[in-house]
């Protein structure tokens, strides 16, 4: 797989530059970036700032878990000094894929240790009734209590600087200890000619796409910090994913014949929550280190294979008219078997969206669509 060199400087004090992101460097999908077995995960101290001591104050244990759910108090509550779980987990950004993903962490470990910091109050009623704590982003980076284990999940569209949001996370809450995820887009392979894609494709080119530049440069922040990154292709449920753009619209000025890659809400939360829990990993705290994983159902699809399956199975109103002409852009045809040989991980979908469409179309959104933030298609 091509990724991209390390950033100049400390990422945790300076946000990475497209000139310094310029270079590509040919290395494994799965080697770490830092010294030693490439399959061993380093101690906490090999993370760029966890022996700074300059970034650390000193650690005391409060008697008392801090109440939650008041954004105000929650910073001040739940500062730098409280210290919880090896096996907490912070969402940021706990929308559709992460709402999933509380309740799969709580199944494994027990109620009451995953948290899903969020910019305002709006869906914490529903955060808590999945077994989720809601808590506020801090105003005051300093103050945010640090978590053994993060997620960054909240998506580009809703940050002014994006970058930056994810290095504050990464300086701010990650203590270090356990794993941080963040979760980017397969968009950054170049790939488009219709042929196959794995881990190991090249990707865009910086300075194509400010979109694509963004993401690469998140990316490489995360991965200089000790973190991973998870490539997710298309995401869908029931009522939520390109097929529900689609009938929305109608009429789709798009190439039937160009190939999408999907893979459903849960399984993608189960694949996060593989590399956050330490799945596969050799390290024996379960911990990953500068690792890129890849996350697909491994069944690519053309844009009128996909409306015609869910038309043929009578689950969605609506007819889709696609009118766009072959062009240079065909998409990519993409698998991730090094990804499931490293993890453990499969797909319960695995017959992609025409067979969950075939066999019903039934899953835990739809059961549970009320409690998900975010859960509307495209609103």
């Amino acid at each position: 797989m091509e990724m991209l060199p390390k950033a100049v400087g400390n990422p945790l004090f300076t946000t990475p530059t497209l000139t310094s992101l310029s270079k590509h460097t040919q290395i494994s999908p799965f080697k770490s970036t830092t010294s030693g077995n490439p399959r061993v995960a380093p101690t906490s101290a090999t993370c760029n700032w966890a022996s700074n001591s300059s970034l650390h104050r000193k650690i005391k244990t409060f008697g008392k878990e801090p109440k939650l759910g008041n954004c105000v108090s929650n910073a001040a509550a739940m500062g730098s000094q409280y210290r919880g779980s090896q096996q907490e987990l912070l969402i940021v950004g706990p929308g559709v894929l992460g709402s999933y993903l509380g309740t799969l962490w709580n199944d494994e470990y027990g109620d009451g240790l995953v948290f899903g910091q969020t910019k305002t109050e709006t869906n914490h009623e529903k955060l808590k009734k999945l077994g989720i704590n809601p808590v506020c982003k801090s105003p005051s980076p300093t103050d945010s209590r640090r978590f053994a284990n993060v997620v960054y999940s909240a998506p580009p569209s809703g940050s002014e600087n994006y970058v930056e949001d994810i290095l504050t996370a990464l300086r701010s809450s990650w203590d270090g200890t356990g794993n941080f995820v963040f979760t980017s887009s397969a968009g950054v392979y170049n790939i488009d000619d219709g042929s196959e894609c794995d881990e190991t494709a090249p990707i865009v080119p910086l300075g194509r796409d400010k979109r694509t530049d963004a993401l690469l440069t998140a990316e490489q922040a995360v991965l200089d910090a000790g973190g991973c990154v998870v490539r997710l292709v298309g995401l869908y449920h029931r009522n939520r994913g390109p097929h529900t753009f689609f009938l929305k619209q109608g009429q789709v000025s798009r190439w039937g014949g160009a190939y999408v890659n999907l893979i459903h809400y849960e399984d993608a939360a189960r694949l996060v929550f593989a590399v956050a829990s330490g799945k596969g990993s050799n390290d024996s705290e379960g911990r990953y280190r500068s690792r890129v994983f890849l996350g697909c159902d491994g069944v690519p699809v053309t844009f009128s294979e996909m409306m015609q399956a869910i038309e043929a199975s009578g689950q969605m109103p609506g007819k889709v008219t696609i009118t766009g002409e072959e062009g240079s852009s065909k998409g990519k045809r993409m698998n991730n078997n090094l990804t499931r040989q490293q993890l453990g991980w499969e797909p319960v979908y695995a017959a992609g969206i025409q067979g969950f469409f075939a066999n019903g179309g039934n899953d835990w959104y739809s059961k549970n669509f009320s409690l998900v933030p975010g859960a509307m298609p495209h609103q």
